[in-house]
């Protein structure tokens, strides 16, 4: 590969630098990476148009760049509209696996399909029966040269006893979104540490911004251990969902301290959305990655975090 070449595939030298800085600096987890690794998951976000900031790429120190289901579904979207227009679409249906020993799995692991579809697949499958039905076939026999329905079948399997933030059946369902989509469109990303040999120079970075956990003790939470008489007047722990929605989308790493915040955040527990608790979480993490004192990143959070954030 020429030089213009691979400058036209990983974006050139600035650009790179650029966005490598700004992910040792201000991405969460960032502090775990070498620059080296930075610039790795820089040059794949750049050549694949990949916001890493927003979980579409990862960079997993000892395997490489790897692609998360945002960024399958970004590609994905981008494929289909390259086939069919801005209106092409796929969706998805996902069914629970009663048997789990049906995908070689334990009884006691949970397993999903996910059944995805897109209206290019199905146009061309309709083109296809109304050409046999205009040689004279009958639509029944149409139908049956055609062949099967198409459909793509993705399996995903939670093993019981996984480490993870996340529910054990939305693991399963997002593995079995993400074979779904690999087997239907090219979004087969993989980039090991070795593989991008490509001259990063990061300097003059800043003090590592403040961790997400660090700022909820600065916060002044006070996590009281109740008498059994006060116990009964401790406001009941936020759901799963909400807990979920925090961890996403900071640097938080524990449900007490996503908890904790939660209870700082002002938001109502019966009334906010996910959606909602997303939004506030990244205006929160975003003020913590500028640096922003603790207390004025959770107001900041508070101000903004319904504006489209």
């Amino acid at each position: 590969m020429t030089e213009t070449k691979s400058l036209q595939l990983f974006g050139d030298r600035g650009e790179v630098n650029e966005l490598a800085m700004r992910l040792l600096k201000a991405m969460p987890g960032s502090k775990k990476l070498t620059p080296e690794q930075a610039g790795t998951l820089a040059q794949i976000s750049i050549a694949h148009g990949l916001d890493p900031f927003n979980g579409e790429a990862w960079f997993i120190p000892g395997s490489g760049v790897m692609v998360g289901i945002k960024g399958l579904r970004k590609a994905a979207r981008r494929q289909l509209e390259h086939e069919g227009g801005k209106d092409a679409k796929f969706w998805t249906v996902f069914e629970r696996v009663a048997d789990p020993k049906n995908y070689l799995a334990q009884d006691d692991d949970l397993v999903f399909e996910c059944h995805l579809r897109d209206s290019e697949s199905l146009k061309s499958y309709s083109e296809s029966i109304k050409r046999f039905k205009d040689l004279g076939f009958e639509l029944e026999n149409a139908i049956k040269a055609a062949g099967p329905y198409p459909v793509t079948v993705g399996i995903g399997i939670y093993i019981r006893g996984e480490a993870t933030k996340m529910q054990p059946n939305e693991v399963a369902r997002k593995r079995a979104e993400a074979n779904a989509i690999k087997q239907r469109f090219d979004v087969d990303f993989f980039f090991s540490e070795e593989e991008v040999n490509f001259d990063i120079q990061i300097s003059d970075l800043e003090e590592e911004p403040k961790s997400a956990e660090k700022s909820i003790e600065e916060l002044g939470y006070e996590d009281k251990n109740p008498t059994k008489a006060e116990e009964k007047d401790d406001p009941e722990p936020w759901p799963q969902p909400a807990i979920l929605a925090v961890l996403e989308n900071t640097a938080l790493t524990t449900g007490d301290d996503a908890n904790k915040l939660l209870e700082l955040s002002g938001l109502c527990r019966k009334r906010a959305s996910v959606a909602g608790i997303q939004s506030f979480a990244k205006w929160y993490q975003a003020g913590l990655d500028q640096d922003t004192k603790p207390k004025d990143a959770l107001q900041h959070a508070k101000d903004n975090f319904g504006n489209g954030g």
